[in-house]
């Protein structure tokens, strides 16, 4: 029994510990409840703190522009700098007078800031203009030297009366003293029409084409019968292959400058180019062409007159030509063609006497010295 009695008290040890470890307690149960309570206390703190911080930000930055919409009469540094308006004829005398209002105005820069008279942000800056004199008389009256207010962070409007200057008017010309510029006014804006053709024919000869056609449409729009500009618009339209445009603007400026022989002979070699001699004929018939400045012309008329078979014009284009130059053989050649093809029996001799002095050209090619050899044969001379 009493090994039965051991047996059932080790037993009995052994089952009282697994179930003590089994049976709930009390002091376990409260712990998760508790924890998440105190999380949502932690991170319901934490929300209502960044709202409370995000309220006062918001509330900084609405009110700050209010308070800091312009600055004070201290923030505003003004200082006083003379700007002097003058000739480029200004004689010594005027000279010197404007050099003591500089340097007494340096002078007063370099006071103690607050020993000078400070500008209200009220005040606005006056411009007082004088009337100008001629050289002779400005010496004998004071120089009032004209200051503005400027301003490093606010700029100040002037109120002034001066009169308004169109920029085709006007040009401006820096002199040597940076306080002092001189205007020139031109009055059908010519010279900007001239710098603009020049940078254009710079851009052309660098090879710049879009460069060189804005800068001869901008010279236009300056002056719109600006003879070279058209000139080179038309040309440059043409080389790509624009010609129906570059006709149109030659139509256009010939219609205000009828006597303009550059533009016309330009068209007439168009029309000679697009294979349309009877237009550029028809442009060319009943001018009256002077030499020598109207030599192209005439020779462009022969030209085309001779191709369309109107020999009676191209003998007497020719005959102008070669009164003017008589050592030139190509003409000779072609009077007397046309005097030949002319079907007049009383043109023949003249014909082979125009052979017989193409011939004396020396710089006459092989082919056109025997092509008047034959001719004068065939003539019988």
């Amino acid at each position: 029994m009493s090994i039965i009695n051991q047996m059932l008290k080790d037993i009995d040890k052994r089952d009282k510990p697994q179930f003590g470890a089994n049976r709930p307690k009390s002091v376990y149960l409260g712990r998760p409840l508790r924890t998440r309570r105190l999380r949502l206390i932690l991170w319901g703190g934490v929300f209502a703190l960044l709202a409370f911080l995000a309220l006062s930000w918001l509330h900084e930055r609405l009110s700050a522009p209010a308070s800091d919409a312009r600055p004070s009469a201290e923030q505003l540094q003004i200082q006083r700098v003379p700007v002097l308006i003058s000739e480029p004829t200004q004689d010594a005398a005027s000279q010197r007078a404007d050099a003591e209002t500089a340097d007494a105005s340096t002078r007063a820069e370099g006071e103690p800031e607050e020993t000078r008279p400070r500008t209200t942000r009220g005040e606005q800056a006056t411009v007082v203009v004088t009337d100008l004199e001629p050289t002779q008389t400005r010496a004998e009256q004071p120089v009032e030297p004209v200051e503005v207010a400027v301003s490093e962070q606010v700029q100040v409007p002037a109120q002034t009366s001066m009169p308004v200057v169109t920029p085709a008017d006007t040009t401006v010309t820096a002199s040597d003293d940076p306080g002092e510029m001189s205007i020139q006014r031109s009055g059908n804006g010519v010279g900007s029409a001239d710098r603009l053709f020049q940078r254009g024919m710079d851009a052309l000869s660098a090879g710049h084409n879009r460069n060189a056609v804005q800068r001869f449409r901008e010279a236009l729009l300056v002056n719109p019968d600006h003879i070279g500009s058209i000139e080179q618009l038309a040309a440059i339209q043409f080389s790509r292959g624009f010609a129906g445009e570059a006709l149109q603007l030659l139509r256009d400026a010939l219609e205000r400058n009828p006597g303009a022989s550059d533009l016309l002979l330009l068209k007439a070699r168009i029309y000679e180019r697009i294979d349309e001699p009877r237009a550029a004929l028809d442009l060319l018939r009943g001018r009256q062409f002077r030499l020598p400045q109207d030599a192209d012309l005439l020779i462009l008329q022969g030209a085309a007159a001779t191709e369309l078979e109107e020999y009676t014009l191209a003998i007497a284009s020719y005959r102008q030509l070669v009164s003017w130059r008589s050592d030139q053989g190509n003409w000779w050649l072609a009077l007397g063609f046309s005097l030949e093809r002319s079907g007049d029996p009383l043109n023949m001799q003249e014909a082979a006497e125009a052979y017989r002095r193409a011939l004396q050209d020396r710089s006459l090619s092989e082919s056109a010295r025997n092509f008047a050899l034959d001719r004068r044969e065939a003539l019988g001379y």
